[in-house]
């Protein structure tokens, strides 16, 4: 058996039913005066493209709001993530909508049923409410202002799930010590690997290439990225990703990445840590000691 060959994590897909649970409650708790707020600053900021950034920023708080609550209840289900950021977004855009009536009408329940919701949605729905340019005096109506509820509200929803999913698609658990691997090393000090039978060693869990590996040219444009993810509290595994990175100038001058994943969380033996976090100085040939 080749001591260089490993398997890849896989979440086992458990979770706590408490974490969904608790994430949909301090949505509604937070996203009641939460959306108050957001509807106010639809109302008060006549600019589209600022509209734009705060209805993403709505949106991100509440996926902001989710993360560490699936985290805290040990989901290790990306398909559950998924399901309860969508759900958190719904009642995030829901409670938007019961803002937008307090910041129109006067008077207002405190908390809209869904047919009062879709009552008030019909009035703005054949009469509008705002108007699209700078001294605009026809208000939007009909297909086109139903178009960008719906654009708002995948914003919104999207945005939520988003953050709900990467919250634990990523992060490594350990079942043995209850722990999320959440410490994270990052190593930019290895040429980027190019030849082909290095790549595909690498995506059959051999890490025998990294042996091989040289280092990064100084101020080199395109190179390695390795990413250790460990914890203090498990002794068993640690999880390696690597990835090459290609650095160019924009057109301002301003450089950007261009990332190229080649392995995700490659499962290892914690032993193996120490070794790995030396490729940090690489400035010449590394050799395993294992």
């Amino acid at each position: 058996m080749n001591e260089n060959l490993h398997p890849f994590y896989r979440h086992s897909g458990k979770f706590g039913v408490h974490g969904p649970l608790l994430a949909i409650i301090a949505a509604i708790v937070a996203g009641y005066p939460l959306g108050i707020i957001y509807s106010y600053l639809i109302k008060w900021i006549p600019f589209i493209y600022l509209n734009f950034f705060i209805t993403v920023g709505y949106g991100l708080i509440f996926g902001f709001i989710t993360m560490p609550l699936l985290r805290f209840a040990r989901v290790r289900n990306g398909a559950i993530a998924l399901l309860t950021g969508l759900a958190v977004g719904l009642c995030a855009s829901y409670l938007s909508w019961n803002g937008y009536a307090h910041a129109m009408v006067k008077d207002v329940p405190a908390l809209l049923t869904p047919a009062q919701i879709l009552r008030f949605m019909k009035i703005l729905y054949e009469n509008g409410s705002w108007g699209i340019g700078f001294g605009s005096s026809a208000p939007v109506t009909g297909v086109l202002l139903a178009l960008i509820w719906l654009v708002e509200a995948g914003i919104i929803i999207g945005a939520s799930a988003l953050l709900s999913f990467v919250a634990v698609a990523h992060i490594p658990f350990c079942e043995t010590h209850a722990c999320w691997l959440n410490e994270e090393k990052k190593i930019e000090k290895l040429d980027a690997f190019v030849l082909p039978d290095h790549v595909a060693a690498l995506k059959a869990g051999n890490i025998e290439p990294l042996e091989q590996a040289t280092p990064r040219v100084p101020a080199s444009g395109r190179f390695s990225r390795l990413i250790l993810r460990h914890s203090s509290k498990c002794e068993e595994f640690c999880t390696l990703s690597i990835a090459n990175v290609t650095v160019s100038m924009d057109k301002n001058g301003k450089p950007q990445e261009k990332t190229e994943t080649i392995i995700t969380n490659l499962l290892l033996p914690k032993t193996l840590l120490d070794y790995l976090a030396k490729f940090e100085h690489a400035t010449a040939k590394v050799t395993a000691g294992v």
